[in-house]
């Protein structure tokens, strides 16, 4: 026999799936008209700053297109699970411009709302693209290029992003740049050249990152360039030409510690044009050119301590500035206590994957406590 009236939760559930279903038909329709209105005047190459100012245009216009709807964590993450964004042309990087302002007014409606996108291998270029003043962003399984690049620059701050399983060029390229912050970064199974490269530049701030089983080219380099600042890095297995090249370049590295990495040219012009390095520990590393003109030009390298790290062109060019370099110790020159303090700062990078955010913040200030121990 057919039930007359249903129950009220069911009725309640089945109004707010209609109201969803009516919130993302209405979400999709504007970004086509974004599309429309923006794909004469805006191309992926375009001037880096007619992209920002589209961003911002797209951001103020979108207050008023969206203020009836239910614009809630849930519905950013619909939007994102029903495209596809494969290209690189004018319509898939204002796609990625208006999935970034969308993820920006719903953080500014749910102050504590948190963005986790599963792509199930999808390819999304330029997600979140120059999104700005979020709290929390996880995504995983996904590929595309430019992902979330120049997020949180511009003066604008994100406070955490974990990014799991993603393939493409540019991923968080430029993000906390241009006097913008990023508080804490996890990467981990990362394929593609330019990984963060630039973060943190043009008096931007990056505060926390680790990056583990990261492979390409001239991942993490450009760190903090340019009157930049980065706190805390931690690495392990890197693989990939250039890794951190021209980190603290004319800006401020405090506390740098990795472990197994592949690479030519690692840290190379790390600290250079009057840069700043204070920390570095390095474990297990082998490559062409490794430390080439590290602090060059009146760079400061204050304290570098190395174990099992390839000879070959190791610090090659660097007779002239090693006036530059403070301590640099060398593993079978460690005394008992340094010996036992590197190897528990390896310890943690080993364990560091394995821990949330919260705890990796914890293990970054350890890692930089037993660092200023070390050259005690």
């Amino acid at each position: 026999m057919p039930r007359l009236f249903e129950p009220f939760n069911e009725l309640s559930h089945r109004k707010e799936k209609r109201e969803e279903s009516t919130d993302l038909f209405r979400i999709l329709e504007i970004e086509e008209e974004f599309i429309s209105e923006y794909k004469k005047y805006i191309t992926p190459h375009s001037y880096i700053d007619d992209k920002q100012n589209c961003y911002n245009e797209i951001a103020e216009k979108l207050e008023e297109k969206v203020e009836a709807i239910h614009l809630t964590p849930e519905l950013v993450i619909s939007h994102v699970n029903a495209r596809e964004n494969p290209e690189i042309n004018s319509d898939c990087l204002i796609r990625g411009i208006y999935s970034g302002a969308l993820l920006e007014r719903m953080q500014q409606r749910y102050p504590l709302g948190s963005v986790r996108i599963d792509g199930r291998g999808k390819k999304f270029n330029y997600l979140f693209y120059r999104t700005r003043k979020v709290k929390n962003i996880v995504i995983e399984n996904i590929e595309g290029d430019e992902i979330l690049s120049h997020a949180g620059s511009d003066n604008s701050k994100i406070a955490n992003v974990v990014l799991k399983n993603i393939k493409g060029n540019g991923v968080l390229q430029f993000a906390g740049s241009s006097c913008g912050k990023i508080n804490n970064i996890h990467l981990e199974n990362i394929y593609g050249n330019h990984i963060l490269f630039g973060a943190g530049s043009g008096k931007g701030k990056v505060e926390y990152v680790f990056a583990h089983n990261i492979f390409g080219q001239y991942s993490l380099s450009g760190l903090a360039y340019e009157e930049g600042t980065a706190k805390h890095i931690s690495g392990k297995n890197i693989q990939g030409r250039g890794f951190l090249l021209g980190t603290g370049e004319k800006g401020t590295a405090s506390h740098i510690s990795v472990s197994d990495i592949e690479s030519d040219h690692f840290l190379d012009t790390a600290g250079a044009k009057k840069g700043n390095v204070s920390y570095l520990t390095i474990n297990h590393t082998k490559g062409k050119n490794l430390l080439r003109a590290i602090g060059e030009q009146e760079g400061v390298i204050k304290n570098i301590a190395m174990q099992d790290i390839s000879e070959e062109e190791l610090l090659r060019g660097t007779e002239d500035y090693k006036q530059n370099f403070k301590n640099m110790i060398y593993a079978e020159d460690f005394n008992l206590n340094q010996e036992r303090l590197f190897k528990e700062i390896q310890d943690i990078i080993d364990r560091m994957h394995t821990l949330n955010l919260t705890q990796q913040k914890s293990a970054h200030e350890k890692i930089a406590e037993l660092q200023i121990q070390l050259f005690a």
